[in-house]
């Protein structure tokens, strides 16, 4: 049988995620899931701690859990998407990368990630950038794949938008894994009414007015058992992320900080480190500096990964190269059997205990640093006490 990856954040798992691990375990495969830690793509922290999600995923039906690693975990789609794949072709047991996506149309999306890495795209976009520096770089590139090749549904959707990031990340590290994708279904939702089959952005935001009172708003109809008794029971037990806790850290980081001491930060550019630290002299936390700081070139999401990435000091040639390492979150019989498996096949160092980080070196021992500065971090945002657990064994 097959064995498939999916990246993933999981915060939380919903039933979205298990009809794609249900969908790709239909005929016996196994499946191994590269999720996020303590950090997501969006720039944010995740709701509950990195072990519970894990937990939660196995529960579910994943087999293994592994570590996206900080930071490709916060990450912009580019380098969140390499470094997920990088981890799953560097684990050695891989068949099929898998992936949700609103078209569900795996050739069109291949066709259409190998135009956007050809030459002629990337020369006409940069030409473009050039002369259109007012508009953002996510409309001039669905303008110039439109110019090039006509206009592709592929650019209204933002799982598709991930997924021409996988495969284009797969043809960039020459693996042989093969990309294959599972058509999402049940995506029309808002704020007052969600389909069963829902998106993670649509949990969170029942749970942010009151997080702990369950009676009130409850997301259990929209996620697997499993999965919801583990965040209820995180969430009660006051271990709740939440990036707020580090409000004055940031306004300190920026309010003291030389222009020169951001340039090469990650995602920094044109200018938006003097406009950070001219506005963190008026603000006094992180949700206002990023409201007034958005715009067309600088996302709340890309705003937030570059505050995060200043207290780290995550540099663009840091996110360049692909993750050496991947921590083992939480296993099944079945996924303790490919553990084995890849200590004969893996290239990439896979990490069963924090002990285990003591024998890295050169590079994947400053890549570690990273990571593991990122989770002291990460623990300043939890309300209640941080768990400090190992992989967890199901």
């Amino acid at each position: 049988m097959k064995t498939y990856a999916v990246i993933s954040e999981f915060n939380p798992f919903h039933n979205g995620h298990k009809y794609l691990i249900d969908t790709l375990k239909s005929d016996g495969s196994s499946v191994v899931a590269v999720m996020s830690g303590s950090f997501v793509e969006r720039g944010d922290v995740a709701v509950i701690d990195k072990y519970a999600r894990a937990e939660a995923a196995v529960q579910c039906g994943v087999d293994l859990v592994l570590e996206l690693p900080a930071p490709w975990c916060f990450a912009g789609a580019e380098f969140f998407a390499l470094g997920g794949v990088a981890v799953a072709n560097g684990i050695g047991v891989v068949d099929e990368l898998a992936f949700g996506s609103e078209s569900g149309d795996i050739e069109s999306l291949i066709h259409c990630a190998e135009q956007l890495s050809s030459n002629e795209f990337l020369e006409t976009l940069s030409s473009a950038r050039e002369k259109n520096r007012d508009k953002g770089i996510a409309s001039l590139r669905a303008e110039v794949y439109a110019e090039l090749y006509g206009k592709s549904e592929h650019f209204n959707g933002s799982n598709d938008l991930l997924s021409l990031e996988y495969i284009r990340a797969l043809n960039k590290l020459g693996s042989n894994i093969i990309p294959t994708t599972v058509k999402r279904i049940g995506e029309v939702y808002n704020s007052e009414e969600l389909c069963e089959i829902c998106s993670a952005t649509a949990i969170r935001r029942i749970l942010a007015p009151d997080a702990r009172d369950f009676s009130l708003r409850n997301p259990s109809k929209y996620m697997p058992e499993e999965s919801y008794e583990i965040l209820k029971r995180e969430l009660e037990s006051g271990r709740r992320y939440d990036l707020s806790k580090i409000d004055a850290a940031v306004i300190a980081r920026f309010r003291t900080a030389l222009p020169e001491s951001l340039s090469n930060i990650m995602e920094i550019s044109g200018g938006i480190e003097n406009r950070l630290i001219e506005l963190s002299t008026d603000c006094r936390c992180i949700s206002e500096l990023v409201e007034r700081a958005k715009g067309k070139h600088h996302s709340a999401s890309r705003l937030r990964r570059i505050l995060i990435s200043s207290l780290l000091g995550v540099t663009m040639a840091d996110i360049e190269k692909a993750p050496l390492f991947t921590n083992v979150l939480a296993a099944n019989e079945k996924g303790r059997e490919l553990l084995a498996l890849m200590r004969k096949r893996a290239t990439i160092s896979v990490l069963s205990k924090m002990s285990d980080a003591n024998k890295l070196d050169g590079k994947t021992a400053k890549q570690y640093a990273i990571h593991l500065r990122a989770e002291r971090l990460a623990e300043l945002c939890c309300e209640g006490e941080p768990r400090k657990v190992g992989a967890v064994m199901v």
